[in-house]
């Protein structure tokens, strides 16, 4: 996953019905986060900012809760 990239949510929720988004960024996990809850760190992977259509910012949305529809270049 890389900025670019558009990305809609695995999970359904009430909000986000096949909601679009579009990464905007890629955040590697910090070091406290990976080293002392390694379970968690594995589950979430990194973290990105996604830009949904609706025009919302999320910065700290689980990479593993992501779906890529289409890749960038």
């Amino acid at each position: 996953m890389k900025p670019g990239d558009i990305v809609k949510q695995t999970e359904k929720t009430d909000k986000n019905h096949d909601i679009l988004g579009i990464i905007i960024d890629v955040n590697e996990l910090p070091d406290w986060v990976t080293s002392k809850k390694s379970a968690w760190a594995h589950i979430t992977r990194r973290t990105v900012t996604v830009m949904w259509s609706n025009g919302k910012i999320d910065k700290t949305v689980s990479e593993s809760k992501l779906e890529v529809v289409v890749k960038s270049n």
